[in-house]
């Protein structure tokens, strides 16, 4: 079921040529990222409205800049929904009504992820869950091409961030597969993925050519103790896509969020937790590359009491913009950034 689909359809408004994805503003060079100059200039709450707003996905369509997230009255509760909003500034932000899953037996949505696929359309992500059924779900995809009428497909898999080669989008199903789909609705087993310990599903992807990168979050088995990761194995993938192998192993991990954002020049920039501090989030440049972190951006401002994360990014007219979410103000709240170098 969706909710407030009347409001998204009276405030639908397309904007022509406001954002713009373009490959051509990233830098030419960053010979050295790690002394690098960032400043921002943006750092602002876009929803506050509930007591527990997190989990933020972002992407570009119709020239305009989508976040879907959860929001409800705690962590994991059974008022958990999804809402969805839109702009074509990073200032100025509609809503565009509320999301829950048909399933009224697992009410509680924990992630609502836009993506667009190679028909044009806006994809919806959708996940229900039901805590006294732990780990079990229900999933949805949700497509629209107008924000007027939406159809929706059960799906058996739980993907975050995508990629396109061609005609074909890949993302990791779970935490063990690359799945690919070639409608946008239904995804298939790709290959298996390395396990290497006790993976999450929580992942990043970037292109390399034709080479798929992928960022997984690991459970720290050196700390058992702590409930988030620490730790990212890089993983790639050869094309046609059969068989995956690790890289390196990463000793930041992903803030909660499954977010890379190729910059140009071999360096990606994905939201981390810093190992040593638990309050410490922010974007951080990763040389992939040669396997190098470079922490030290000076983006002190991405502040927490210690429940955030969910950096989603894009790389747009030289900047480098994204959502994220912050317990800083005293509940969590959704924020949107704008980095420039």
């Amino acid at each position: 079921m969706i909710t407030g689909l009347l409001i998204a359809v009276l405030l639908w408004t397309p904007v022509d040529g406001k954002v713009a994805v373009d490959s051509a503003s990233r830098p030419v060079v960053l010979p050295n990222p790690g002394t690098t100059q960032w400043t921002i200039s943006t750092n602002a709450t876009i929803w506050t409205n509930s007591a527990y707003n997190a989990f933020p996905f972002m992407c570009v369509w119709s020239n305009m800049y989508w976040v879907g997230f959860r929001e409800g009255s705690t962590h994991v509760s059974a008022d958990g929904r999804g809402r969805l909003l839109s702009s074509s500034d990073g200032e100025t932000w509609t809503d565009r009504g509320e999301f829950s899953g048909p399933d009224t037996t697992r009410p509680d949505v924990r992630e609502l992820m836009p993506y667009v696929a190679m028909d044009g359309a806006l994809y919806v992500f959708l996940r229900g869950y039901d805590p006294a059924e732990d780990p079990k779900s229900s999933r949805y995809i949700l497509r629209t091409e107008d924000l007027a009428t939406w159809t929706t497909n059960a799906t058996d898999v739980t993907i975050w961030q995508t990629v396109r080669v061609d005609s074909t989008l890949y993302a990791v199903g779970g935490a063990t597969n690359l799945v690919s789909s070639t409608n946008g609705y239904t995804w298939t087993m790709q290959c298996a993925l390395p396990t290497n310990g006790t993976p999450t599903s929580e992942t990043a992807l970037w292109m390399d050519g034709t080479t798929i990168n992928i960022l997984r979050r690991k459970n720290d088995e050196d700390v058992p103790t702590v409930s988030y990761s620490r730790y990212c194995d890089h993983i790639t993938v050869a094309a046609p896509y059969t068989s995956a192998s690790v890289s390196t192993r990463i000793p930041y991990g992903m803030a909660g969020g499954p977010w890379a954002t190729d910059i140009g020049g071999d360096v990606i920039a994905v939201g981390t937790r810093d190992a040593s501090d638990d309050n410490s989030i922010r974007p951080i440049l990763y040389s992939w590359r040669d396997g190098v972190m470079y922490p030290e951006l000076g983006m002190t401002a991405f502040g927490a009491l210690g429940d955030s994360g969910y950096f989603s990014m894009v790389w747009t007219n030289s900047a480098l913009k994204g959502v994220y979410y912050s317990d800083v103000s005293g509940k969590p709240c959704i924020y949107w950034f704008e980095v420039t170098p």
